[in-house]
């Protein structure tokens, strides 16, 4: 990798870090207003007590997964987007659209409708605590409106990243988070004429935003005449090549998202029976922990988007020396940055802590310790975005993605999780170093696959 590196032509790296600022920051503040936000919104809904709190954080282990199966399925067309924006083919940009609009409509709207029928039986995969289900039913009939528009615009937000259009989804996220923390204040607490809907005021004020946002996104996409305005027409007449080729690459990343989606969310199901009756308490210090833990994770996305953006492009364009060399350096930026995030995460993750003034005092201290933890494994976590969601996927190589990603997983962390809880019912410590583990099983072999050769394949010829 270094040796590479150093034999690289005179001002690559300044283009490089050109390339990561430009299509990294507005990904990064896009993120970090995100997880501001949920902050946030996390304090307001804190303040109903650790019940309401859990119930929330496993209803949003729901939208977890069928995001990302959203995000599956727009990250296996955003392969070929990047690819085809490359080589400037407009119209292969709109097929790769329309093929994953084909995909997602009908998936959301059937765990939207699912989800209203039978909310407490998703909720029974990850508690068994009546207060839990009761609560989290109530918050998760509501917030599933948002499944479908979600869906759209996650297939506009990668289109328009993918042809180098980071500012446009940074607008409209930013204001539909503004919306939901408004909205929020007055259906929660019941202001502005308003009853006080408290835990189904929370599911509204996110259902409401995510619809606006899409609103926005298509409003300034057909005005502004982006690459990503695809005509229905173009976009959804698939030749039987084109679906081929689709199936063969993308088929993997949405089931990796898929996969991976579950199978974490699991974590919660671990969690949810640990021993001592202090299931509740640790669900919510884990919903109020992974919260903190997304205000430092926004940099990897960033660096995960730029890196899919720009390794992609490269191929496309049949510059595979040059590509290579790029994935390299966005593994190292990971990697350094991650050192730096983990010691600054340890340090205001305390003070953070102490705006959650409602939660119980054993709460408190598994989100301490929860978050002292991952701030070791950050570096691990961040660069594992970078390498598989990144680099690999975009290079074509999503077969070996997946492998890496759904492996380790399944066959080694889940059953440690469940074994230690089950069986030798081992304090919530043990159940929080397993999980972060996972993240070395990933990171070891996706950096041996990368230093190889056969990771980059172009999907478009």
């Amino acid at each position: 990798m270094i040796k590479a590196l150093k034999l690289s032509p005179k001002g690559e790296t300044k283009d490089f870090l050109s390339i990561l600022f430009k299509l990294s920051l507005p990904v990064i503040f896009q993120n970090v207003l995100h997880s501001f936000v949920n902050l946030v919104d996390t304090i307001m809904v804190e303040s109903l007590g650790d019940v309401a709190i859990g119930a929330v954080g496993l209803g949003n282990q729901i939208y977890f997964i069928i995001h990302l199966i959203i995000f599956g399925v727009a990250s296996g067309v955003s392969v070929f987007i990047a690819q085809y924006w490359g080589s400037q083919d407009i119209k292969g940009i709109h097929k790769s659209m329309g093929i994953g609009i084909s995909i997602l409509l009908p998936v959301t709207l059937a765990a939207m409708l699912f989800v209203i029928a039978k909310p407490q039986t998703v909720l029974s995969l990850f508690t068994s605590q009546p207060e839990l289900l009761e609560e989290g039913a109530k918050y998760l009939r509501v917030v599933s409106a948002s499944y479908v528009f979600s869906g759209i615009t996650m297939i506009l937000g990668q289109s328009l990243r993918s042809t180098e259009n980071v500012r446009t989804p940074f607008f409209s996220t930013a204001m539909s988070l503004i919306l939901n923390v408004v909205l929020n204040y007055i259906l929660i607490y019941g202001k502005l004429g308003f009853p006080a809907m408290g835990i189904i005021g929370a599911g509204l004020a996110t259902s409401i935003s995510r619809i606006i946002e899409t609103i926005i996104l298509l409003a300034i996409i057909y005005t502004k005449g982006s690459p990503a305005a695809l005509k229905i027409k173009t976009a959804f007449s698939f030749s039987g090549d084109f679906i081929k080729r689709f199936i063969k690459t993308s088929s993997f990343v949405i089931i990796t998202e898929t996969l991976w989606g579950f199978g974490t969310t699991l974590f919660f199901a671990a969690y949810g029976r640990v021993a001592g009756g202090i299931e509740t308490e640790v669900v919510a210090a884990v919903n109020v922990s992974k919260t903190i833990e997304n205000l430092v994770l926004v940099f990897y996305w960033g660096f995960a988007a730029a890196s899919a953006v720009t390794v992609g492009k490269l191929i496309g364009q049949q510059t595979f020396d040059k590509a290579r060399r790029y994935a390299y350096r966005f593994i190292i930026t990971g990697l350094i940055t991650g050192l730096v995030l983990g010691i600054a995460l340890y340090f205001i993750s305390f003070p953070i802590l102490s705006l959650f003034k409602d939660i119980s005092q054993s709460a408190k201290d598994y989100a301490r310790l929860y978050i002292s933890l991952f701030s070791v494994f950050l570096f691990l976590r961040g660069s594992c975005a970078i390498t598989t969601v990144g680099v690999l996927r975009s290079g074509g190589d999503t077969v070996v993605a997946m492998l890496i990603d759904v492996v380790p997983l399944y066959v080694i962390i889940l059953p440690a999780m469940f074994y230690a809880t089950i069986v030798l019912k081992a304090a919530p410590v043990y159940l929080f170093l397993i999980a972060m583990s996972y993240d070395l099983l990933r990171f070891v072999p996706s950096m041996a696959r990368i230093l190889g050769d056969k990771w980059m394949k172009n999907v478009v010829d």
